[in-house]
């Protein structure tokens, strides 16, 4: 008698990564792709998906993990686990190296947003992405001089402890403040962003500006020699025709 031998129905659908050495046929139906092993270097790292359960493993379908360079060297994927290519189809990714003086900014899936300072080596959390601005990643502080001041706002509110870039307080979301008199570095952070820089206006003798309160109205002359330094939380500089007499008086020219 002819002993014929049972024919086992194939797993629809199922992906198994197998890593070599290895040599084996395809069966009908069968599709494979060669992919080489992932070389990292410290500041290098993958991006992980689950795409299938783990034994040993508690982690969901779709759940994402980081790969560190830094913590291997060479990585191949078990079953379950594949590695996701960048938009370039990439799959190693470079994390972010930071100098002192130098930040980053991560962006989370919900908008929320982390900064970190140098000097070092900075990965993302699995779900979170390095902003880019104008084709770079990182960003130098701002450098504070005593002739220069910063204007900032609060865009969520905190509480500022003794020692940290502004003087202790409470501070709410939406109010601006002006920080000046000081050198080092100024690091933007989650709940502070800058607006911009103010350069002190140099005012020699027979020189004058005039600035409007913001909280009165009220309009003021300041008058040289000085170095003024503008607070555009309190103040704005304008301009306003002068009458002769104050032109005589003041012995302006081209100005009548």
């Amino acid at each position: 008698r002819l002993k014929l031998n049972p024919v086992r129905s194939a797993l629809q659908g199922r992906r198994v990564v197998v890593s070599g050495p290895a040599s084996f046929p395809l069966w009908p139906g069968q599709k494979a792709r060669v992919v080489a092993g992932h070389e990292l270097f410290e500041d290098q790292y993958l991006r992980v998906r689950v795409y299938e359960r783990i034994e040993g493993d508690p982690a969901a379908i779709g759940t994402e993990r980081i790969i560190k360079g830094s913590e291997v060297s060479f990585y191949l994927p078990k079953t379950g686990l594949e590695v996701l290519p960048d938009a370039s189809g990439s799959y190693v990714r470079n994390a972010v190296s930071l100098l002192d003086g130098q930040y980053c900014v991560l962006r989370g899936p919900r908008g929320q947003r982390r900064f970190v300072r140098g000097p070092g080596v900075v990965f993302p959390e699995a779900w979170e992405e390095f902003v880019t601005l104008q084709n770079t990643r990182v960003f130098s502080a701002y450098a504070m001089r005593k002739d220069k001041g910063l204007h900032v706002r609060v865009v969520k509110t905190f509480e500022a402890k003794a020692g940290e870039q502004v003087a202790p307080g409470t501070y709410t979301a939406g109010q601006e403040l002006f920080l000046s008199g000081r050198e080092g570095f100024f690091f933007p952070t989650e709940a502070l962003e800058v607006l911009g820089e103010v350069a002190s206006i140099p005012l020699a003798e027979k020189e004058a500006i005039y600035v409007r309160e913001l909280a009165t109205g009220q309009i003021r002359t300041i008058a040289g020699p000085a170095a003024f330094l503008p607070d555009p939380t309190k103040v704005q500089v304008v301009q306003r025709p002068l009458d002769p007499e104050t032109v005589k008086r003041w012995g302006l020219k081209g100005y009548d």
